[in-house]
């Protein structure tokens, strides 16, 4: 019971690394569509990173909901 306990913190750890490089991704697609695609309507470098911060939110959430379900 121990072992689960000190190992059930260690699926949270890469979690900071994989909402950055989700957020940094599609801020970079945005910026990319900017460049290459301008519009008057639509800045695609703020639509795509928030985006990107919810799409990264929401996998959280269900990692979390996956491990608690996991070990209960």
């Amino acid at each position: 019971m121990k072992k689960n306990n000190n190992t059930k913190w260690l699926v949270f750890v890469g979690i900071p690394a994989q909402m950055g490089l989700t957020i940094y991704l599609f801020y970079q697609f945005g910026v990319w569509l900017d460049a290459n695609y301008a519009s008057n309507t639509i800045n695609y470098e703020k639509a795509l990173t928030l985006l990107g911060v919810f799409l990264a939110i929401y996998v959280v959430i269900k990692q979390v909901q996956e491990v608690s379900n996991k070990n209960d």
